[in-house]
């Protein structure tokens, strides 16, 4: 498993136009030779992600520009979301920076991105890469790794419960983890319960985006009924595109499904292993949550079909 990392970093960094000259005199500063001030700052905060200029800021211009526009409104929620990206020091003794993340949960801005990112910390933190690619656990007590991995699994399931799909991924690979090193028992799925989920991320976009697949069961006698929601398909690219999936038009549909089917699934999910011979920078994605067990795997195969065979097989497209 690789090092875990903010979401959004990168994405915004690539849309900033180029500084030059910054300086600071109580809340003012020149930016690219224009003094930002209450009267414009507006058109700054709005560049910073609807900017077609797709030039970049070094990382101290970046920190220089939104330490000046914090200074000039401090409670704009989305200046206190990028303020927490550049304070976070990377001393896990040091979470001062999170006040900045709480200003937006409590303002009910990118709440699960908050949570999200307050959960990469910990687990970024707990690990290291060794020359040879292998992560091993920093020398931490093994009461603080459990710590460390529980505070990184709320704060994932905040952010999967405040509306952030991916955050579920991180759970189930915290659950993997917590196997791992803390000799946690690995995730199961009970079939009997009440309700699972189905969980899948397909990339209709490459490496920059696509949409979830969701299948919600009810667990009913000896079958579930199964109830299909797609979202739209989302590209993060500079038209920042958001169309219906192809399969938004099934939306609602629901079917009687055996247990047996499922179990099939299960099986597949636990019974595949990386094929390196077809490595991706689109990997489907897909996680079976029951209560708070989360099964997950990452299929670095893209044409990886279990999960298209069960859907045609429960839904018949």
């Amino acid at each position: 498993m690789k090092r875990l990392s903010f979401l959004f970093i990168t994405f915004f960094l690539a849309y900033f136009l180029n500084a030059q000259n910054e300086s600071f005199n109580n809340g003012d500063c020149n930016f690219f030779g224009e003094n930002i001030n209450n009267n414009n700052y507006q058109k700054y905060i709005d560049t910073i992600e609807t900017s077609d200029v797709a030039h970049s800021l070094t990382e101290e211009e970046f920190h220089q520009l939104i330490d000046c526009l914090y200074a000039i409104d401090s409670i704009n929620p989305k200046l206190n979301f990028y303020k927490a990206i550049c304070s976070e020091n990377g001393n896990i003794n040091d979470t001062s920076f999170f006040r900045y993340y709480r200003f937006c949960i409590d303002h009910g801005f990118m709440k699960g991105d908050a949570y999200y990112n307050m959960g990469c910390f910990f687990i970024n933190m707990l690990f290291d890469w060794k020359e040879n690619d292998s992560l091993v656990l920093f020398d931490y007590s093994r009461e603080e790794q459990k710590k460390f991995f529980n505070l990184a699994e709320e704060y994932y399931w905040r952010s999967y419960k405040s509306g952030l799909k991916e955050a579920v991924f991180g759970i189930g690979d915290i659950q993997d983890l917590k196997s791992d090193y803390l000799k946690v028992p690995k995730p199961e799925i009970n079939l009997n319960q009440d309700s699972i989920i189905i969980l899948t991320k397909i990339r209709d976009c490459g490496e920059f985006g696509g949409h979830f697949e969701t299948i919600y069961l009810t667990n009913k006698d000896d079958a579930y009924n199964a109830h299909f929601l797609s979202d739209s398909v989302y590209c993060f690219i500079e038209t920042k595109t958001i169309i219906p999936s192809l399969n938004s038009k099934y939306n609602g549909v629901n079917e009687l499904i055996s247990k047996g089917l499922l179990l099939n699934l299960i099986n597949d999910i636990n019974s595949y292993s990386n094929d390196y011979g077809a490595l991706t920078n689109a990997p489907v994605q897909i996680a079976i949550i029951s209560n708070e067990q989360v099964l997950y795997q990452r299929i670095q195969n893209s044409r990886w079909s279990k999960y298209l065979e069960f859907r045609q097989k429960a839904f018949n497209f």
